[in-house]
């Protein structure tokens, strides 16, 4: 069974929340920006973003998944997940992330702050990504030396606390 609920009542039950965990992490980050930030719009690049578009698309070259099966698995929009990979100014939807997270097994906290979506950031995290984004390519094969940053990296976010 799928649910779908409108954007707006959202984005109000998320301001609702006043700072509160709401679910997977906070919302409270992105519960201000216009709607137009919320989806893939032209903003501030932000480190972060970077290294989450180029982590989702070296793990999904990893599993060997193209975006259309990544997104059938994961059950998010092909067009979000090739936005994800390609631009840092693309705000992907909680949902997404949390999709995303299940389908790599991952901490889904981690990967929603690694896509810029919450408030709290963790500083392992942070310089974990920023070591990932400046080491790593996104076209071609995936070399051993990414292989290996991605490896690390995937450590670090699937490590349950």
């Amino acid at each position: 069974m799928k649910f779908s609920f409108p954007r707006e009542w959202c984005i109000e039950m998320a301001r609702e929340e006043n700072g509160y965990p709401v679910s997977a992490g906070t919302l409270d980050s992105i519960s201000t920006k216009n709607d137009a930030s919320m989806s893939c719009a032209v903003e501030d690049v932000d480190n972060m973003r970077v290294a989450f578009g180029r982590f989702i698309q070296m793990i999904r070259r990893k599993r060997g998944y193209s975006h259309e099966q990544l997104a059938d698995n994961a059950d998010v929009d092909v067009v979000e997940l090739k936005n994800i990979e390609k631009s840092s100014s693309c705000f992907p939807a909680p949902r997404t992330v949390y999709q995303l997270a299940k389908i790599f097994n991952l901490d889904s906290k981690k990967l929603l702050q690694l896509a810029g979506l919450t408030k709290k950031r963790d500083v392992e995290i942070e310089n974990g990504a920023l070591a990932f984004a400046a080491n790593s390519e996104s076209i071609g094969s995936l070399t051993p030396e990414e292989v290996e940053i991605l490896e690390t990296f995937v450590a670090v976010l699937a490590e349950k606390r």
